[in-house]
Formats: C-alpha cells, sequence, structure tokens
C-alpha cells in the first residue's frame, strides 16, 4: 500500500508542478501524504477501487513471469 500512496502522490506533484511552484509542493509534501493516505485507508469506495488496482497488478505481474 505504500508503494500505492507513493504512486499517487507523484502523479498529483507532477499535475499540480505545472500550475505551482516546486517550493510549495514540496512544503505540502507531509500534508499531501496524510490526505493520500486517509483517502485509501478511509474512505471505502476509494480503497476497494485501491484493492481492484491493486489485484490486477498483481495478476499481470504474475502471468508475465509464467
Amino acid at each position: 500500500m505504500k508503494q500505492v500512496i507513493y504512486i499517487i502522490y507523484g502523479s498529483c506533484v507532477r499535475f499540480y508542478s505545472t500550475v505551482v511552484d516546486w517550493p510549495f509542493l514540496k512544503r505540502m509534501k507531509e500534508d499531501l501524504i496524510e490526505r493520500i493516505t486517509s483517502k485509501v485507508f478511509c474512505e471505502e469506495s476509494f480503497s476497494n477501487l485501491v484493492l481492484s488496482l491493486c489485484s490486477v497488478t498483481v495478476k499481470e505481474i504474475s502471468t508475465a513471469y509464467v
């Protein structure tokens, strides 16, 4: 799950880097990771989406090596 959170964080930073200056994004890092983590673990619909994505990814990886 930690990797999923960092992937979402990286996506957010990449998206916002075009409209927000980098020092501001660096100051927001902890708050943004905390907010993403709370969405992943506390919001049921988002949690189900993340679990589904992880499940599909694991299946694709495991079938690639068979």
